[in-house]
């Protein structure tokens, strides 16, 4: 791993220099033993200043004191008070090449250890910047040179009242100076770039120093994102892993899932070097520990692999690990930072492939498009996207192009009247502004059309009233939503409420691209896709296949100022930007009364500053920075609302967080009754949301997992589930409940990764009057409909482990779709209207906070919403920032690179499967037109009205 902190002071540096660095290796021994580590200086810079050979504390303090170790003199030019004296960057060799190093000494795997450090500095001291300020300039510049301290540590921090274990690791202190060789200045550094890119720099190492022991024999295997050596089993590396299971155990106990926060609880839980200990009673207290298989296996390793030749059997090529870095990457990125595909690439190739080898395949890979976005400064960014990538988009913005000013008005005298709400019996007029927007709906000539429904704006009734217009002007209209909860679940209530049978018998766009009946069955119809924000550049372009191939028209509803796609591009927003598709909006909010109305107008308008001080006028923002007491408010408040007897939905960000407020407001619940006390033990199965390529990796199967097919395969039927039986270098072996076993083809050739998704099996608590959410749709034990996203109340929980619901259906617990229902993401709230909202929001995941969460958040209330944080100031530093990703047109500007001729054979191609390829899998149709036949196709000039025709 690669870890960057930032040194606070000169003194704390110096401190660190003499207690930490020197003395780093975590024991303490006689004075003349040689346990003090002696570092090493490193860097162009260093150099330039006539530092090398042994670091001294002396030309050390001089650095983080800003002094010129030449002249004695000031070094930068400016020397704040708060002035940060550097970063210390530390480089962890895995565990088994710690244990390895320790058992055998052999040198060569320290110094190929080295060698990588300082391969990867120089690569890191070339994205070193400095800052211009001479002439009314204010910009970076690249000046490429640093100096470090560089310390090798053999051991971990121990845990209390144990020996350290092996941990080969090295320190490399960067100081905060550079030379701007244009200036011919000493400035500050600017170390945005190295701490942006660190992931990439961490893979960079691990690719070095793997190839590295790789090519002296050693069988290197990859292991999650890192690796080990093959050979060394799991267990005998367990027993050198005190400090991890301190951290994972804690971990677990503070709900701490992300690698960021354990890191965040490893500089809590730092112990004090042990006294007393050499190096050589270490090493006989690690042998102990080793039984004698587990020596021989470190004895024999050396002498029977060291042969110069790599022995991993199963070679990739850089070539493949560029494909699957591209393939993983882009399929839910339209555009990705060159520096993360890099980083995929020598993840996935680790011990096979170097960075060099990397480098040229990325280099001689035609269809990558890679262009440099925000100058050439210290925010300048390779971006890359791909030919195909950018062709996708191109058609369908071409398509939308081509339907403006194409069609006969839908219904140009259509009246509208008075709207019924079935369910509460009661007659209501429209607003003027949604009697406008069906009006120009109604009357337009476009084949795509858009309506923009702002949160709360009384989107329901206006899609009714204009189902209504359509159907009455002799065409007939389809629902559709991405989600099964849009379509299953809010549009069939809401079609419930005004009898409006279009809305009441909506579906998935999933189940309409593979339902041939449904095709037929909407020949020449009007196509409304509600939450059309949601949908994906590859939705988009199956939906506008099937509307060529069926002679359909297009409205779009949706709002994108709320949560884009989880897959690859926000169509919508494209389209929008690059099509000029002029969204009819709806404004005035409904939901919400008075200053709450007020605060989420200005939010869903953009001016989210001015919405967060008309929520914090209303005291809707509570501040409280202790985390156990804040979700105890929140609890709290969930339970007077459930005892009010009225609806709530409490939002996170993130799931780590939404976990701990869950447990939360369960405690809470329980105390007043609401949930039983008894609880039992349950199985949910979680899914791990795993791209094509992840599921086309062998090395991310592991034993227990569960494989769930979505779609039938051979000789398996959609539905059918297997457990991960055995996983070996060549096959994953599965088993169902019947015995039966079989082996999972991940070949690339064969399409079986797009039909499964692979799922982790978790045990949860549940009692009598739990809330749970439905994680998958499908059918319960009883043969009902039960939809992704659904909440239902728990009765019981039966012998067998299904749970029964109080409204009569079996959950069956072999499925596992299910997780607590008192939390959910903004995401997943999107399209929710409850009576009061409550947010969990604090600045410990503020990687998930947005604008477009923000709104979505706030917005899903009638009657009040409240918010839960730590810290206000950074909360409202963290809701400016979007979510929205760059697409490839916008990457590479308004310039196409593809004809208009090419835009639209593609398209035709695309069609041309629809009825052939389309049964099985919306995937086997995009591969056909991912790979198109050259086909002849003309291309009509332009009209005044209609523009390009296919």
């Amino acid at each position: 791993m690669l870890r960057v902190y930032q040194s606070k002071s000169a003194a704390q540096a110096k401190d660190y220099f003499s207690t930490e660095l020197t003395q780093g290796d975590y024991y303490t021994a006689p004075s003349g033993d040689g346990q003090e580590i002696a570092g090493s200086w490193g860097g162009k810079a260093a150099s330039m200043l006539g530092l090398s050979g042994t670091v001294d504390q002396d030309s050390f303090n001089q650095m983080v004191d800003n002094i010129n170790p030449l002249t004695g003199g000031r070094l930068t030019a400016h020397n704040k008070d708060n002035r940060r004296p550097g970063y210390d960057l530390t480089f962890n060799a895995p565990k088994a090449l710690s244990l390895l190093y320790e058992h055998t000494q052999d040198e060569r795997l320290l110094g190929s250890f080295r060698e990588a450090v300082h391969s990867t500095m120089e690569s890191i001291e070339e994205s070193m910047y400095a800052r211009v300020r001479k002439g009314g300039k204010s910009e970076d510049r690249k000046t490429g040179n640093l100096a470090y301290a560089e310390f090798v540590h053999f051991t971990a921090r121990p845990v209390e009242g144990m020996a350290p274990d092996p941990h080969l690791h090295a320190h490399c202190f960067v100081m905060n100076a550079t030379h701007d060789e244009q200036e011919d200045q000493w400035k500050a550094g600017q170390f945005g770039v190295i701490k942006r890119d660190a992931p990439y720099f961490e893979a960079m190492f691990h690719s070095h120093l793997a190839k590295s022991l790789s090519d002296m024999g050693l069988n290197i295997e990859r292991d999650g994102k890192f690796w080990t050596i093959k050979e060394i089993d799991k267990s005998t590396l367990d027993k050198f892993s005190n400090r991890t299971e301190q951290i994972e155990e804690y971990a677990k106990e503070k709900n701490v899932i992300s690698a960021k926060g354990k890191d965040a609880l490893g500089q809590k839980l730092r112990s004090q070097k042990v006294g007393g200990l050499t190096k050589d009673i270490l090493r006989e207290n690690w042998n102990d520990r080793l039984e004698k298989h587990e020596r021989e296996i470190l004895d024999n390793l050396l002498t029977d692999h060291l042969d110069g030749e790599g022995n991993n059997s199963d070679y990739i090529s850089a070539y493949e690990c560029v494909d699957y870095a591209i393939n993983h990457q882009l399929e839910r990125q339209s555009v990705i930072p060159l520096s993360r595909l890099k980083e995929t690439a020598l993840r996935y190739g680790v011990g096979q492939v170097n960075p060099e080898q990397i480098e040229q395949a990325f280099n001689e890979r035609d269809d990558l498009i890679t262009i440099e976005k925000n100058g050439s400064g210290l925010h300048s960014r390779e971006m890359a996207t791909t030919e195909n990538i950018l062709m996708e988009e191109k058609v369908i913005i071409q398509f939308t192009k081509n339907g403006y000013a194409s069609q006969d008005k839908l219904n140009k005298d259509y009246q509208i009247g008075k709207v019924k709400d079935y369910v509460n019996d009661t007659k209501f007029e429209l607003g003027k502004e949604q009697k406008k927007v069906i009006k120009n709906l109604l009357n337009s000539r476009d084949r795509i059309m858009a309506m923009e429904g702002k949160a709360g704006t009384g989107k329901t009734t206006t899609l009714a009233t204009l189902i209504d217009g359509i159907e009455q002007g002799g065409s007939s209209a389809v629902v559709l939503a991405p989600t099964a909860d849009a379509a299953y679940d809010t549009l069939k209530k809401d079609g419930d409420s005004y009898q409006c049978e279009s809305m009441q018998n909506a579906h998935t766009l999933a189940r309409y691209f593979v339902d041939e009946r449904l095709w037929k069955n909407s020949k020449d119809a009007v196509l409304l896709v509600d939450e059309a924000g949601l949908m994906s550049v590859d939705d988009m372009h199956t939906l506008y296949a099937m509307a060529h191939a069926h002679n359909n028209r297009i409205v779009l509803i949706g709002d994108t100022s709320q949560h884009n796609s989880v897959n690859r591009g926000d169509a919508l927003r494209i389209l929008q930007k690059e099509a000029r598709l002029e969204p009819l909006a709806l404004e005035n909010i409904r939901r919400q009364k008075g200053k709450y109305k007020e605060a989420v107008n200005s939010i869903s308008r953009g001016r989210i500053m001015k919405g967060f001080d008309k929520l914090d006028k209303l005291e809707a923002i509570s501040e409280e920075s202790d985390a156990d007491t804040r979700y105890k408010m929140l609890a709290d408040k969930y339970a007077d609302i459930v005892d009010s007897g009225q609806s709530v939905l409490t939002v996170s960000p993130t799931h780590a967080e939404g976990n701990k407020v869950t447990t939360a407001i369960r405690d809470s619940l329980k105390e007043r009754g609401h949930i039983n006390s008894k609880e039992k033990s349950v199985t949910r199965y979680k899914n791990l949301h795993f791209t094509k390529a992840e599921r086309s990796d062998i090395h991310n199967y592991q034993k227990g997992q569960m494989i769930r097919f979505q779609q039938n395969a051979t000789n398996i039927k959609k539905g059918e589930q297997f457990i991960v039986k055995e996983v070996n270098k060549d096959n994953v072996i599965i088993e169902n409940d019947a015995g039966k076993k079989q082996s999972l083809d991940l070949s690339k050739s064969n399409s079986l990764v797009s039909r499964f998704n692979i799922y982790k099996r978790e045990d949860i608590s549940l009692s009598s009057g739990d809330r749970i959410r439905i994680t998958e749709g499908g059918k319960s034990k009883d043969k009902k409909r039960i939809n992704n996203g659904a909440i239902y109340q728990v009765k019981d929980i039966n012998k067998d482990g299904d749970i029964v619901l109080s409204n009569g259906r079996v959950l069956d617990h072999k499925k596992g779709n299910y997780d607590y229902g008192y939390v959910t993401t903004s995401h997943a709230s999107q399209g929710k209207t409850v009576d009061h909202v409550l947010i969990a929001q604090s600045s410990d995941y503020s990687g998930a906070s947005s604008a477009e969460q923000f709104y979505v958040s706030v917005s899903r209330g009638k009657h009040s919403v409240e918010l839960f944080t730590d810290d206000k100031d950074e909360l409202r530093e963290q809701i400016q920032n979007s979510s929205q990703r760059i697409s490839a047109t916008e990457l590479t500007g308004r310039k196409s690179r593809l004809d208009t001729a090419n835009q639209i054979a593609a398209l035709r191609h695309y069609a041309k499967y629809s009825m052939a390829h389309l049964k099985g899998t919306a995937n086997d149709y995009l591969r056909h037109f991912r790979d198109p036949e050259p086909e002849p196709v003309t291309v009509k000039p332009p009209t005044k009205d209609k523009g390009l025709s296919i």
